[in-house]
């Protein structure tokens, strides 16, 4: 869609340019450190912007996108309509470059030691999600050719969520875990960044609140998993030995 894709395309561009700035001050040309900050502030709010429109288009049930098609449906009620926003994978980059970039906004305005090598790292990590949302679209549309056998050139209704999705869990689960993951981009930029600059004189204490932060919030998250999977898939149990369920201890 023209919109998304638009802003889209604001986020990756200024993104590139708050990269470029903050990568400058590893070569010690801190001229450029304005130049970044301004223009993560412009990529923060073209990716609010863009999640926001993409809630709209599942809000509106706009089945002419493929995402929204694919994963909501008008019988949803309001709670599950809005899961279905991380339903499938181009969402669930877009929820998980939400938090990166939120966290972004405090993680920016804290001059700490290293500061923008840390940020060069941080920005690099998000660099890598617009990447993926680049390369998959959430706002792709249905080729023209199936629309066209629909009045109007738009299916009455979408495919829906998931029967085993369509749980409580599903509302609160998925942006605890992502939280927790975007939050654990903190300490991994702190600590390149004190690499980068031959300096590992606070790095730690600067990342601690963010790890003990990321390890609550993703601890939380994974046994909210295990529960729901013992309630609802009635596996017999609160985990299975699947790489779902075993990677999210990796992180933690």
């Amino acid at each position: 869609m023209p919109i998304g894709n638009t802003l889209l395309a604001i986020a990756c561009a200024t993104a590139l340019v708050s990269l470029f700035g903050y990568g400058m001050t590893l070569f010690n040309r801190d001229t450029y450190v304005s130049l970044a900050r301004k223009s993560y502030y412009v990529f923060a709010v073209a990716t609010i912007l863009m999640c926001a429109y993409l809630l709209m288009q599942i809000l509106n049930h706009n089945f002419a996108v493929e995402y929204v098609h694919d994963y909501s449906s008008k019988d949803l009620g309001l709670g599950f309509l809005i899961s279905t926003f991380w339903a499938g994978q181009t969402g669930s980059f877009s929820l998980w470059l939400f938090w990166i970039t939120i966290i972004g906004i405090f993680l920016i305005r804290k001059e700490t030691e290293n500061h923008s090598a840390v940020m060069f790292f941080y920005m690099l990590v998000i660099s890598f999600f617009l990447t993926l949302l680049v390369a998959r679209s959430p706002f792709t549309l249905i080729p023209a050719e199936f629309l066209a056998q629909f009045p109007g050139g738009m299916p009455p209704d979408g495919q829906g969520l998931n029967p085993l999705l369509q749980n409580y869990w599903m509302v609160i689960h998925p942006p605890i875990v992502f939280f927790g993951f975007s939050l654990l981009a903190v300490p991994f930029s702190y600590a390149l960044g004190a690499l980068a600059k031959n300096n590992f004189r606070d790095w730690v204490k600067n990342a601690f609140p963010w790890t003990a932060l990321s390890s609550f919030f993703l601890g939380t998250g994974i046994f909210m998993g295990g529960y729901w999977a013992y309630e609802t898939l009635g596996w017999g149990g609160y985990w299975a030995w699947d790489a779902v369920e075993n990677a999210s201890f990796l992180p933690w």
